[in-house]
Formats: C-alpha cells, structure tokens, sequence
C-alpha cells in the first residue's frame, strides 16, 4: 500500500494511476482527507483504458505532463462527487 500526498503525487501520477491499475492499493491525503485509486474495470477488462487516458498517463511518465496543483485536485473532486449526486 502506497500513501502520498496530493502533493507528492502530482508529478507521478500516471504511474500512481498505472500501480492502481496492476493491482496495488494507493491512498492520496489531502489535508485531513484521503481518497483511494481503485480501478474501473467496466465488463470488459480488457479494454477499460481509453486510447486517449493511455495517451496521458504515458505523457506523465515521459514528464510531459503539467502538474497538476492542489486546489485543481480540490475542483475535480467537487465535481465528480457533484456528477455522481445527479445521477
């Protein structure tokens, strides 16, 4: 099990998100708060990594990726949990 910040987390997050995918479990803290990585496999396994997510998650490892800062993490987790409410 990996625990990191948001901050921490930013500049290796595709590879966060590539652990969490080949089975690990990985908490990210912000704050007081935590969330963890789980992956989506939908029905098919095979195919739940859509060709543009790929595209960024190897631009992250690459380091070609922008860094993501805490308060953008902060938005995304907002809506998200707004989206999910509503459906």
């Amino acid at each position: 099990m990996k625990v990191v910040s948001i901050t921490e987390a930013a500049p290796q997050l595709g590879q966060l998100v590539l652990d969490a995918l080949n089975g690990e479990q990985i908490i990210l803290e912000l704050g007081e708060g935590s969330v963890e990585l789980i992956p989506n496999l939908g029905a098919d396994s095979d195919d739940f990594v859509s060709e543009e997510m790929e595209a960024e998650i190897l631009r992250g490892l690459e380091g070609k990726a922008t860094p993501y800062v805490e308060g953008e993490f902060v938005a995304m987790l907002q809506k998200m949990r707004a989206e999910k409410k509503s459906a």
